[in-house]
């Protein structure tokens, strides 16, 4: 008999993907689906078992882009119907934040301009049309990466490069143009970029100092930084174009 599961659930712009259950033991039905946020409406679903929940990510694998989105090794136009199958098996979409509690990143619909998958050391953007790589680059941590949309730019972070350190990195979506940010230490986050710099968070290794630095694209030190003991990077966040501390604008 199947556990019954409701989640893991995620919502990318206008699609949700869960985990849905219906019937009663022993008839119970298990299926991974993608609805239509606005009403409901079951745009994609498929059997799955109790295994396939736990371990089997790329069977349940989600993202979205403008005009449609990923599922379980497919890619579909916003009504559901089949574009390509993913060309090559080993990569797997990057996990999108569209908000954090403190950003939110309306100007692109809430995901990538295009879909950004990884595999455990580079990422890359895959055309939804064909199915295949446009672009790929190297990338440590990849595997565990997290992506923010930025236009047609894609940030990203959480990259665990050795023990508490964590690196990120923003690339163009359209032709992979852009580079790795170096950091010194665990909590650096991405705020947003103007298409040539990337401004972070970050707290300062083993210290109470925390700020706002701009790197450019492949650069390991920062174009400037604002740092001081006053700040906590939790009340450093990003809105329109502009990054606050609390309710106080700093840039």
């Amino acid at each position: 008999m199947l556990a019954i599961t409701l989640l893991p659930f995620s919502v990318i712009g206008p699609f949700v993907s869960l985990i849905r259950t219906s019937g009663t033991a022993p008839f119970q039905k298990t299926e991974a689906a993608v609805l239509h946020a606005s009403d409901g409406s079951t745009l994609r679903a498929f059997p799955v078992t109790e295994d396939d929940v736990r371990h089997s990510m790329s069977k349940t694998a989600f993202t979205a882009y403008p005009g449609g989105f990923y599922f379980g090794g497919t890619f579909y136009d916003e009504s559901g119907k089949k574009t390509a199958d993913l060309a090559d098996e080993k990569w797997e979409p990057v996990y999108i934040t569209v908000s954090d509690g403190y950003n939110s990143y309306p100007d692109s619909g809430g995901f990538p301009a295009l879909p950004i998958f990884y595999t455990s050391d580079a990422v890359g953007a895959v055309d939804p049309g064909t199915g295949k790589l446009l672009w790929s680059r190297k990338l440590d941590g990849a595997a565990t990466a997290k992506a923010r949309p930025a236009g047609r730019s894609v940030m990203l972070y959480n990259l665990y490069v050795d023990r508490d350190k964590y690196g990120a990195a923003w690339y163009d979506c359209a032709t992979g143009e852009g580079g790795v940010t170096g950091t010194e230490d665990g909590g650096s986050f991405p705020l947003g970029s103007d298409g040539t710099r990337m401004a972070v968070s970050h707290q300062q290794d083993g210290s109470t100092v925390a700020g706002v630095s701009a790197f450019g694209p492949g650069a390991t030190s920062p174009l400037w930084s604002l740092m001081s003991e006053d700040m906590s990077q939790s009340w450093i966040h990003a809105y329109a174009g502009h990054i606050y501390y609390k309710a106080r604008r700093i840039v």
